[in-house]
């Protein structure tokens, strides 16, 4: 008898993938329509301390699929002998190994800096940072990012180029940021992210001033980020 009910509840707990890939199968078009209609509606979803709209939501992910795919286009090219595109080259970072932040003492601090005027296009890293064991502190001018600097000891520093500052845009903000930054002697490992012609365009002048990297791929961020600071809970 005992094993006539644990096979029935055994064919009961298998069932229920089955029955639930039915339901969802069965009014896959309903489903679809819903997640579809949620784009136009007032949902949030709160990602890196941001609260983000679906449609946010989707164009940041619509972002990281248009690069990779970017990518996996130039690689092709590659490999198929007809070169890589001037303009993807252009903005390739230099890639900054992790023995550099050791060298600069802040191996230990757990702290990242990112400043930019609109931090909800940097939600994704943001939790990606916070999920490996890091605090992220936001600044949203120039100022703010000094006065924090004067404050705390980062890891490394982020950055975008162009902000509004004090109601005026600046469309080098975190070139002058940079300057200030090397003048007074802090030597932190500094990123940029930034827009495709923004970084082709301040790309000489960051090397200049002692920038780390800069780059518009989400996908060499990642890598960056990957390498500059790996999960610190492990």
């Amino acid at each position: 008898m005992d094993s006539i009910i644990k096979l029935i509840e055994a064919l009961a707990t298998s069932a229920w993938p089955a029955i639930v890939f039915y339901i969802v199968f069965s009014y896959r078009r309903q489903v679809a329509a819903l997640i579809e209609s949620a784009k136009d509606r007032g949902f949030t979803i709160e990602v890196g301390g941001q609260k983000l709209s679906m449609k946010e939501v989707n164009q940041q992910q619509q972002n990281f699929i248009d690069d990779l795919q970017k990518q996996l286009n130039e690689l092709r090219k590659t490999v198929d002998g007809l070169g890589i595109n001037p303009e993807i080259e252009a903005i390739e970072p230099k890639v900054i190994s992790l023995e550099s932040v050791e060298t600069a003492g802040l191996a230990q601090s757990n702290a990242i800096l990112w400043v930019d005027d609109n931090p909800k296009n940097n939600s994704y890293f943001i939790e990606l940072l916070q999920s490996r064991g890091y605090r992220v502190d936001l600044a949203l001018s120039t100022s703010d990012g000094l006065a924090k600097l004067s404050k705390n000891n980062y890891r490394l520093i982020l950055s975008d180029m162009g902000r509004t500052e004090s109601g005026q845009y600046i469309e080098n903000a975190g070139v002058n940021l940079l300057e200030e930054v090397r003048q007074k002697n802090i030597t932190n490992p500094y990123l940029f992210y930034c827009s495709t012609q923004k970084a082709k365009k301040y790309k000489k002048r960051v090397n200049e001033l002692g920038g780390d990297a800069i780059t518009s791929s989400p996908t060499d961020l990642r890598a960056i980020l990957d390498e500059l600071a790996p999960d610190s809970t492990r």
